[in-house]
């Protein structure tokens, strides 16, 4: 069972390809969006809570795009052309809006973005680096963390860019990155499975100790696919519906990441400087994320789960209680928000896969996100609408205080379905 060095292995480079794609891919298209909000309604003179209606629509079809790429994807003969149509598409939806003056036309345009984000960005890290790792739960945070990097990036930048450009610049320039990234990047990197190049999933000396230790007795996906649950099994089991209250209470832990920039504005600070401290959300996003594999593995996930739930409460009521807009306290605030984004990009498909195994995972998985998709498109609206009526978005964040509760007992309960499973699988009761 030896492998090769992940560097020599052809795994790596769908890897890297990924990791790129992603710091794109989400770092420009999602991570951005809460961005715009400010100065398009400002420019426009739009209501909040009007136009965060195109931002439900969004993730609504986001919702309906996700809920067939899962089925789609696998069945696409190269995935490289698909991803390069996707691309092409993205550039023409940034340019299109640059011609908007009215709010209905971005609630029309919302539908095909949404659409977009649903079969290109919201489940490409989940749906290929399993295919290519044993253990893919590190490389998934990795991959999930360069998203927060591209934030981290691009927010300040196009905060600049609204400032010297108006909003229509930062379409103009998140069409560009489409066209000369994303392009060559899904023609020349992404790939489905290994098999399509006669190479089997990636599996390091630990990973291979790691199975040998869980009487796991064969290292290789091939050997192990017929474990797990099927999608018709999973839905007879009690987890499933705990997983599915696990996304939406996740929705509206994560949703704020819609209206970041317009949360930091309302406690005073100007368009720039919300947009620059919105990169301390994203660079939540990245440290959460690019340790959350690492946290796994030595902490197991009930506990990893812990100890961000912690964060983000406190995140909460810092939110609630500090009204003075000081910019260090914000940037720690939006930080640990930020980490909190783990429970959709990473914990997400790590704990799906934890407790259903591999047989049907990529049915499950798109089954279950759109649970998540689906909720936290009406975030944003609602907080928008809260803001826009109370002058205050604090009774967003007593309603994430008690949803962070219900996520802490539904990860409690299926990472202890999990463990009766495995025990099942391996004949130890």
């Amino acid at each position: 069972m030896n492998q090769k060095s992940l560097t020599s292995h052809p795994a790596f480079k769908v890897f890297l390809a990924v990791c790129i794609y992603n710091f794109f891919a989400y770092g420009v298209i999602m991570n951005t969006q809460s961005t715009f909000v400010t100065p398009i309604t400002t420019a426009l003179d739009f209501a909040r809570g009007d136009f965060s209606i195109s931002i439900t629509v969004r993730a609504l079809c986001g919702a309906v795009g996700t809920a067939f790429v899962g089925r789609i994807m696998p069945k696409v003969k190269n995935i490289r052309i698909y991803f390069a149509i996707l691309s092409l598409c993205f550039v023409a939806n940034f340019l299109v809006q640059t011609l908007f003056t009215e709010i209905w036309q971005f609630v029309a345009i919302a539908v095909f973005s949404g659409l977009l984000n649903g079969l290109a960005v919201y489940s490409t890290v989940a749906l290929i680096l399993p295919n290519w790792f044993v253990r893919p739960s590190r490389y998934i945070g990795i991959a999930m963390a360069m998203s927060g990097v591209g934030g981290i990036i691009f927010s300040p930048v196009l905060g600049a860019i609204f400032t010297n450009f108006s909003w229509k610049g930062g379409f103009y320039f998140e069409a560009a990155m489409c066209l000369v990234i994303l392009l060559p990047i899904s023609l020349f990197g992404l790939r489905l499975k290994p098999e399509e190049i006669g190479a089997q999933p990636f599996a390091s000396e630990a990973d291979l100790a790691e199975l040998e230790q869980d009487q796991v007795k064969a290292a290789q996906k091939q050997a192990t696919a017929h474990l797990g649950l099927t999608l018709k099994e999973a839905m007879g089991q009690p987890v499933f519906y705990v997983s599915v209250l696990y996304f939406v209470s996740v929705a509206f832990v994560c949703g704020i990441f819609a209206q970041v920039t317009p949360v930091l504005s309302s406690k005073g600070f100007d368009t720039m400087v919300s947009s620059s401290l919105t990169s301390f959300y994203n660079a939540g996003m990245f440290v959460g994320q690019f340790f959350a594999g690492f946290l796994v593995r030595k902490l197991k996930i009930k506990n990893t789960c812990f100890i961000y739930l912690i964060g983000l409460i406190l995140a909460c009521i810092g939110v609630i209680t500090i009204q003075s807009p000081i910019v260090i306290i914000f940037g720690i605030i939006a930080f640990l928000l930020g980490c909190g984004r783990i429970f959709s990009t990473v914990m997400g498909p790590t704990i799906t896969l934890e407790a259903y195994g591999q047989k049907d995972y990529s049915k499950i998985w798109s089954t279950l996100y759109p649970f998540f998709i689906v909720p936290s498109a009406f975030v944003a609206t609602i907080m928008g609408y809260v803001y826009d009526f109370t002058g205050s978005y604090n009774g967003v964040f007593y309603a994430m205080i008690g949803f962070i509760v219900v996520l802490a007992l539904c990860v409690i309960y299926i990472t202890a379905f999990s463990a009766r499973r495995k025990n099942a699988m391996l004949g130890n009761g």
